[in-house]
């Protein structure tokens, strides 16, 4: 179940890691993986013997938040016209998908990623996450 969490973390880090390569900054994304990975190393080493399957599930988590932190702060600084920040949408989907993966831990795997998934893409239409000025940025990007 923690790493629920960190498949969520790999695929927000995965848009990060593209934008940093695409801009050809190589460089810097072999530094934060190296230091993402140092940190996901120290915490499963220290944390597996405390609480053993669980503690090297949630090491892993850990290095991968931190490897995340470490490519948005930079992949953000290629892409000026992404905003940074919490929004009201943002924490709303946030919380009610956290939730969610609350209430549904007890499920069958499968079952309950496809619950998450459905919740997920309900709230994206309801709280319209992508606003005119994000398709008007968009299409500006793409022509």
């Amino acid at each position: 179940q923690v790493l629920f969490l960190y498949v969520g973390l790999t695929l927000l880090n995965s848009i990060a890691v593209c934008t940093i390569v695409a801009t050809k900054n190589e460089g810097a994304y072999a530094r934060r993986m190296i230091a993402g990975s140092a940190v996901l190393a120290i915490a499963v080493i220290v944390l597996t013997p405390f609480f053993g399957i669980f503690g090297a599930a949630v090491g892993a988590t850990v290095g991968e938040g931190v490897t995340l932190v470490l490519m948005a702060k930079k992949a953000m600084s290629f892409q000026p016209l992404v905003r940074s920040g919490l929004t009201w949408r943002g924490v709303l989907v946030l919380t009610l998908v956290l939730l969610t993966g609350w209430f549904v831990r007890t499920l069958p795997v499968l079952a309950a990623v496809v619950v998450h998934l459905g919740v997920w893409g309900i709230l994206m239409m309801l709280t319209q996450v992508v606003d005119a000025n994000d398709r008007a940025r968009l299409r500006a990007l793409l022509l």
